[in-house]
């Protein structure tokens, strides 16, 4: 034993040794310098003032205009007392309309994909303020924004598939404040609830749980809500909504929805079938 241990030893001193001639004189191409950690390229989360407690978002949909409508509610709570500024990821594609900090009105500078919020009166360390921006997307005449990379999709008819319509989102990695003012970057979970309007022959899936799917007194919209009690990072929040169709079984207990577009119901026992 004795005697492998002193080989191993007396091996690995070779290997070192004709490792350092190799890089010395340049005459093997094999040995590779492995670069110090320290000049590596790393990426380090953003520096924030306040840890994001809760999302609360009510989203109105104008699909003949390709627009929507919103008010969000991003529960905060400071590091720090009489915090100056509280800054929230925002998209220069939505218009801003007004902020308010715990019910009282709040000026704001909307620029790039930051928006720069002054509180109205002194934050306290540790205790829960809300934060309310209400907004709207970006639309020229009939047409909506560019599709790329804002986060909200709208899905429109095309080829045979004229009845094809709806929206959908994708919040990864950070698309989400595109089309939702809040903190975008995965160092702060937060709980979540959405409430969503669009029209009444409509479904809208969202995170969590299924709370709520009311019609509205005029009958031409409904309201889903959905809520989410896990903390999760708001670049998973996300809405799909439609015409769809909607199978709802039971799965030890829970329910489970399967959700195609129209006419394609016939396709969910196929599809599904050994998902569960």
């Amino acid at each position: 034993m004795l005697y492998n241990t002193v080989k191993l030893k007396s091996n690995a001193a070779a290997v070192i040794a004709f490792s350092s001639y190799c890089a010395a004189c340049g005459s093997c191409t094999f040995a590779q310098v492995q670069s110090h950690p320290l000049t590596r390229d790393y990426r380090y989360g953003p520096d924030r003032n306040y840890d994001l407690k809760h999302v609360l978002l009510e989203l109105t949909i104008d699909y003949p205009h390709r627009k929507f409508n919103g008010n969000v509610q991003n529960t905060i709570v400071p590091f720090r007392n009489g915090m100056k500024s509280i800054i929230l990821n925002c998209g220069a594609n939505l218009r801003i309309e007004s902020c308010a900090v715990n019910g009282k009105d709040a000026t704001f500078v909307h620029e790039g994909e930051f928006i720069r919020i002054s509180p109205p009166l002194r934050l306290i360390a540790g205790k829960r303020a809300i934060v309310k921006t209400c907004y709207s997307s970006s639309v020229t005449g009939n047409k909506p924004a560019s599709n790329a990379d804002v986060g909200f999709h709208w899905i429109v008819p095309s080829g045979g598939e004229q009845n094809q319509v709806g929206f959908w989102t994708q919040g990864e990695t950070q698309q989400n404040h595109k089309w939702v003012p809040t903190w975008d970057y995965p160092n702060s979970l937060a709980t979540s609830e959405t409430r969503t309007t669009v029209p009444a022959d409509w479904t809208v899936i969202g995170n969590g749980e299924l709370i709520a799917n009311t019609l509205c007194p005029t009958a031409k919209a409904r309201t889903y809500v959905w809520r989410m009690r896990q903390p999760h990072a708001t670049y998973l929040l996300s809405l799909v909504g439609g015409p769809f169709e909607v199978k709802k079984v039971k799965w030890r207990g829970i329910q489970v929805m399967y959700v195609v577009p129209q006419r394609r119901s016939n396709l969910i026992d196929d599809s599904f079938a050994k998902s569960g």
